[in-house]
């Protein structure tokens, strides 16, 4: 029996009753920044996206910021990140991009579906890219923001290259899915990376940044001039599955899809300290339902229990 649920609901209650809502910013709002996200969703096109003189060079750096307003967010290591492209404009004004994918109406909504009339989930999980210009990615100091030097790009990849890469990523990846799949003897310490064939990838904020991360290195040279290549690392919410098989894609209508959402619903209608007592006694059987750009995919549980963990990047064919 596994509760490979439960810590991730916990993580993004506590995230959306904190004020500070790294991942549930509105277009419509100005942010604590002071200024507006550009954000960019599936259907955004390249050619739309912010540029920089195609000639600078831009410094990349992986930046991270700890989900701050929950002890146990922060004692599991949470952390939101994204990407930072620092450079230096003509007039030699120091100048910079923030790049971060986040869901679009919050994390509680994208993790936590509504039941319908028939039982059945629906889903405010869309993500969207934002673009800030000029500002890092904490909002207050005492955030404790840590960005890495991860290597440098020309103003014209970033231009074209990059945002082309953005485009297709939401593309594939429209919507939030907080799940990566693994067999439990494959799980990773802090030292290692999950395997890169797992039968599920996540769709978070650090999926994106790592995704981006491995785009650029692999296809223009990220870090081929740095002495060491830096280690990077990020959160993983990881199903324990009996085998690494590809999963059983079901309908949204499949009676184990409402069978086991129910659970989950009810799960995510409770308030925080009453999930922490269901870890107690609350299973969810032998299988898992994840579901990811509106399809629905079972998974066979093994024995164990859910596992957050930090631990490296990969490089992920995304």
């Amino acid at each position: 029996m596994l509760l490979v649920l439960l810590m991730p609901l916990v993580v993004a209650k506590r995230f959306v009753e904190t004020e500070n809502r790294m991942e549930a910013r509105s277009p419509a709002l100005k942010d604590s920044w002071g200024q507006a996200n550009i954000e960019f969703g599936r259907g955004s096109k390249a050619t739309s996206m912010p540029k920089v003189d195609p000639d600078v060079s831009l410094e990349v750096f992986y930046a991270e910021v700890p989900i701050s307003g929950s002890d146990l967010a922060e004692h599991m290591s949470q952390f939101h990140s994204g990407l930072t492209f620092k450079y230096e404009d003509k007039d030699h004004k120091k100048k910079m991009w923030t790049l971060e994918l986040y869901a679009k109406y919050g994390m509680s909504s994208a993790v936590c579906p509504k039941l319908d009339g028939e039982g059945l989930p629906t889903w405010n999980d869309t993500v969207v890219v934002a673009f800030r210009e000029d500002e890092s990615l904490n909002s207050k100091r005492e955030m404790h923001l840590k960005e890495t030097h991860v290597g440098s790009i020309k103003g014209s990849v970033f231009n074209h290259a990059y945002h082309e890469f953005v485009a297709r990523y939401l593309e594939k990846h429209s919507t939030y899915q907080l799940f990566d799949v693994i067999s439990s003897d494959s799980l990773p310490d802090e030292n290692s990376a999950p395997d890169i064939l797992r039968p599920m990838k996540s769709a978070t904020c650090d999926s994106f940044s790592e995704a981006s991360m491995t785009f650029l290195e692999v296809r223009h040279g990220l870090g081929s001039t740095l002495k060491s290549k830096p280690k990077t690392r990020r959160n993983y919410a990881f199903i324990l599955a009996v085998s690494t098989d590809p999963p059983e894609e079901l309908d949204r209508s499949d009676p184990d899809v409402k069978e086991f959402y129910q659970v989950y619903a009810d799960v995510c209608n409770k308030s925080v300290p009453a999930i922490m007592r269901t870890l107690a006694w609350a299973a969810f059987g032998e299988k898992a339902i994840v579901q990811a750009n509106g399809k629905y995919y079972k998974f066979l549980l093994d024995t164990g229990t859910f596992a957050a963990k930090y631990a490296l990047t990969n490089s992920v064919a995304w």
